[in-house]
């Protein structure tokens, strides 16, 4: 998971199923995993601050700027549609 070619450093991904249970996923340095069967889902991305970010430092600061990065239509829902098992979701979120 990217923002152009930068790795998102952290934040979570999110994959709301129509015929299903919801599943999230912990996103580090642009990497996430998650099972997720045949369907259609929708996807939501959040940035985060890192593991031990302190209130008001520059992991704050940088999440912010990841946050105003990632375009609304991630911010709000893609829908997608999974053929099959285990695929290879690679997503650009400058795009």
């Amino acid at each position: 998971m990217t923002i152009g070619p930068t790795p998102l450093e952290s934040g979570v991904v999110r994959f709301a199923s129509v015929s299903g249970p919801a599943v999230a996923a912990t996103v580090s340095e642009g990497k996430y995993g998650a099972q997720l069967p045949a369907g259609k889902y929708t996807v939501t991305v959040e940035a985060t601050s890192p593991p031990g970010g302190n209130s008001g430092t520059s992991d704050d600061r940088s999440t912010t700027k990841a946050l105003a990065k990632i375009p609304e239509k991630y911010k709000s829902g893609v829908s997608i549609d999974i053929a099959g098992p285990n695929p290879a979701l690679d997503f650009d979120l400058s795009k």
